[in-house]
């Protein structure tokens, strides 16, 4: 068997289908709940239950009642009786812990490695960095802090990083309030060498690009047209340039230059390239200005509108590795992470929450998110397979709708037919990679098609 047939066997995909199914394996589960006592004696509403009726509840209804729980539950165990009191009492602290440990357990499961699309294969990872956010009752501020003013004064956001190449995840759930470029948002003991970390200007941090650099990983960021730059004359001197003078002779065609980054007393060289932009989006860019601008009584500068003919990158790359006529295209991959909260919050409804305890919304938001991880590495390990035998792309937001309208049945058979489900699941990747493709589209290259490109170039 080659290489490349193996990497494409179905037997493979089969064999990480159980690996999911098992992720709600009864006796697994029961084990969890004991382990994070959160069953400490005997019960109707055992473990297995209540972490299931409430992961596929989410997905079913959104932002359930508890009452719509219980009536989940008893549609799918009708000799079952808890009352509503009995429900909300197992919503405990012991109850977040137990979320919280099969929700790493998810998180874990990994794509099968014969499965790699190989894609821009000088590069570990490819660990596209983002956030999303959502308001809470007003009364959690304590717990969840919001920026307050017109919103809440109760927010959580949560930070993504999710690697392109594997498809995985990691995760942090914090405080509203808290900026993307805080320090403990670089998930820098998460970042290993050869990575390449992409991030929006929402995470610009000198000092984090230096801590990647040190690494010996890679960045690839917009660049801040208000930070300073340094170049070095012929003495090794750093003196500070304007952009300006640089976006003066920016042409259509990629151009690099080396420049100096500070930060603190320390210098870090970096790659900047410079794009102009058409000139069409330059004149939509100073419509959206000048209408910025005077809603705030004031005038556009004309070194703001200069910045606005080109688009900026930096990056510690080296030519070899990120050649600069790919590093608008490389970074425009961040959409597919947009594109995948746009999925969470539409399809599974990740943005909304019901109750004012603390620990319900923790409960809502890791069943949530253990929903969406399961169902994501299944939609991914079915995207690559698809990909590498057919050369064509799984949608992610339609591979979460199916999921979305099978999640009843999965949980019938997960409560009443355990020994059914991985045959279920199978025939749910099986429909996906055929209901769930992306339209081809003229002119337009979709994300692994792109970087499948950019790696043979």
């Amino acid at each position: 068997m080659t290489d490349s047939e193996k990497r494409v066997n179905p037997e493979i995909l089969s064999e990480f289908i159980e690996k999911v199914s098992r992720i709600f394996d009864r006796d697994s589960v029961e084990n969890a709940a004991r382990e994070t006592g959160f069953v400490q004696r005997e019960s109707v509403l055992t473990g297995h239950l209540f972490l299931t009726v409430f992961v596929f509840g989410m997905s079913i209804y959104g932002a359930p009642t508890l009452e719509q729980l219980i009536g989940l539950l008893k549609t799918a165990v009708p000799e079952i009786d808890i009352t509503r009191p009995g429900f909300h009492q197992r919503i405990n602290e012991y109850a977040v812990e137990f979320f919280e440990f099969m929700l790493s357990k998810a998180i874990r499961i990994a794509i099968p490695s014969d499965y790699d699309p190989n894609l821009l294969n000088n590069f570990q990872r490819i660990i596209i960095m983002d956030s999303t956010s959502f308001q809470l009752p007003e009364n959690l501020a304590g717990i969840f802090a919001g920026s307050g003013g017109s919103a809440s004064g109760a927010a959580v956001k949560i930070q993504f990083g999710y690697d392109l190449k594997s498809s995985s995840f990691f995760y942090v759930i914090q405080d509203g309030n808290l900026p993307d470029n805080c320090e403990q948002n670089s998930f820098l003991e998460l970042t290993a060498a050869g990575d390449l970390i992409i991030r929006d200007m929402g995470y610009f941090v000198i000092k984090n690009f230096k801590d990647i650099d040190e690494k010996k990983a890679y960045y690839l960021s917009r660049f801040r047209t208000d930070v300073n730059i340094y170049i070095k004359d012929k003495s090794d001197n750093f003196i500070k340039k304007d952009i300006s003078e640089i976006i003066k002779t920016a042409q259509k065609t990629p151009t690099e230059h080396e420049i100096w980054l500070k930060t603190g007393e320390s210098f870090i060289k970096t790659r900047l390239v410079v794009e102009k932009v058409p000139d069409a989006v330059y004149s939509q860019r100073i419509r959206n200005i000048n209408k910025r601008y005077k809603k705030k009584g004031q005038t556009a500068s004309e070194r703001v509108k200069l910045c606005a003919s080109a688009n900026f990158y930096i990056s510690n790359t080296s030519e070899e590795l990120l050649p600069k006529e790919h590093f608008r295209a490389v970074y425009g991959i961040r959409w597919q992470i947009e594109l995948i909260f746009k999925s969470w919050k539409s399809n599974f409804a990740l943005d909304k929450v019901t109750g004012y305890r603390e620990e319900r919304i923790k409960c809502m938001i890791y069943a949530k998110l253990l929903f969406i991880f399961v169902t994501s590495n299944m939609t991914h390990a079915v995207r690559n397979y698809v990909w590498l035998t057919q050369k064509r792309e799984v949608s992610d937001f339609r591979a979460a709708r199916i999921f979305q309208i099978f999640a009843g049945e999965w949980l019938r058979l997960l409560l009443c037919e355990p020994h059914r489900v991985k045959k279920f699941l199978e025939e749910l990747a099986g429909f996906i990679s055929v209901q769930c493709l992306k339209i081809r589209q003229k002119d337009r290259i979709y994300p692994l098609e792109l970087l499948e490109n950019l790696s043979l170039a």
